[in-house]
Order: C-alpha cells, then structure tokens, then sequence
C-alpha cells in the first residue's frame, strides 16, 4: 500500500507523441494500467495498433501547429518519445523535421496552452555543441526546451535502448545483440536501459508536483523506474 499522501493526485489527461515508437508504446502501456490518469490522447499520423476506453487517437502530421492547438487545450501532461534516425529519415534535413522540429512544435503548443508538464525523451550525449548531427539536434532541442519555461520540464536521457520495435533499426539490433560483451565498461550514466524503465520512470515523474527542470540519465532513471507501484 502506497504511504499517505505520496501518489493519491487528482487523475491527470495527458497527451502522448510517439506512441508506437519502443518507449511511447511502453509508456502508453503505464498510462493505460495508472489509476493516475484517466484520458490519454494519442496524436500523430499512425492509428494505436489496438484500442481501448482511456485512449483517443487524432490524426496528425505534427508539422501543423495551428491545426494541433486545440488539443492541448486542458492537458495535465505531454510526453514526448517522437525519434527516428538519420538512416530511417533519409537525410540530416529530414531527420532534423522529427527529431527537433515536431518536438519543438508540440513543446510550444503545451506552453502556450500552459500545460504544467512536459517530459521528453532525448538521448545519452545530447550537446548542441556535438559535431554528430544526432546528438547535436538531440541537444539543440533540450535547449530549445528550455527557453519555454515549463512549470516542470523534465529530459530523460537514456543510452542504448532494450526492448522489442516494431520498425527495423539494423545497427541498434546489433548493438542490442552484443551489449552485454561491452555495456559493463560504460559508466552508468550512460548504460543501457529497458524502454519498459524509461516508461515508469517518465510516468512516476510526472505524478510529482515538483517545479523545475530535471535530467535524468540512464542510471537515475533505473533508480526513479524502481519506486513506482506494480
């Protein structure tokens, strides 16, 4: 049994990008299962692969910000998992359009509709300043985050990803294969993690009324994952 006070919130309705991405769709699955929230508004250009009472889908390209508005309207929280990659997007130009462009809309719309929460997920070496074109968008997309001001903003930066996507990612496949030959001699800030962690860790962090701007690596988000309830 939870402690007096510690999760006993009013019920929340979020709004969630990237969905049927690995970690979106394991946050859809928390969100689902959490007596926290009682709407989830999928937006984005794919229908859920299944449906269910607490979910609604609404078509979007995400690059239309003033069709986009009128959903954020009385949302609790935004969690952002939109992300592909340079090879999947095809060029710099394309992959900049999801990966910074979508996710900078959708924190605009939230701010102007003064959406208290915003929690995204970024990637471990996140730097504007990195000359790798991904991890310099991962990191100008932080900062543009930043200058909005969210009551809360939180950025959740896990190294590789584990768990099951249903789009073909070669290089990360192979990375997921051999981790355990290497994954040791990274610091933890910077290990791997379950998109299932990721999951609970985002959707415990947003239960809290805190204020602020939080960042959470790889190692903190196992640790934060661990105190939600089951």
């Amino acid at each position: 049994m939870d402690k007096p006070g510690s999760l006993h919130r009013p019920q929340r309705r979020v709004l969630l990008l990237g969905y049927s991405g690995m970690v979106g769709s394991a946050l859809l699955e928390q969100c689902i299962r959490s007596d926290q929230v009682y709407e989830i508004l999928c937006l984005g250009r794919k229908e859920p692969a299944f449906t269910h009472f607490k979910m609604r889908w609404i078509a979007s390209d995400l690059l239309q910000p003033g069709q986009d508005a009128p959903h954020y309207v009385a949302i609790d929280r935004v969690f952002c998992a939109l992300g592909t990659t340079l090879r999947q997007a095809g060029s710099v130009e394309a992959f900049r359009q999801v990966d910074y462009q979508m996710v900078v809309n959708a924190a605009a719309l939230a701010s102007q509709c003064q959406v208290p929460y915003f929690g995204l997920v970024s990637s471990v070496g996140a730097n504007p300043q990195s000359l790798l074109p991904y991890a310099k968008t991962k990191g100008e997309c932080e900062e543009a985050l930043r200058r909005m001001q969210f009551q809360r903003l939180s950025i959740f930066r896990p190294g590789l990803l584990l768990g099951q996507r249903t789009a073909s990612r070669p290089a990360e496949a192979l990375a997921r294969w051999t981790y355990p030959l290497w994954d040791w001699a990274l610091p933890r800030s910077a290990a791997s993690v379950h998109a299932q962690t990721v999951a609970c860790a985002m959707l415990l962090d947003s239960l809290k009324e805190d204020h602020g701007e939080d960042i959470f690596d790889s190692q903190q988000i196992k640790i934060l994952a661990k105190l939600l309830p089951r």
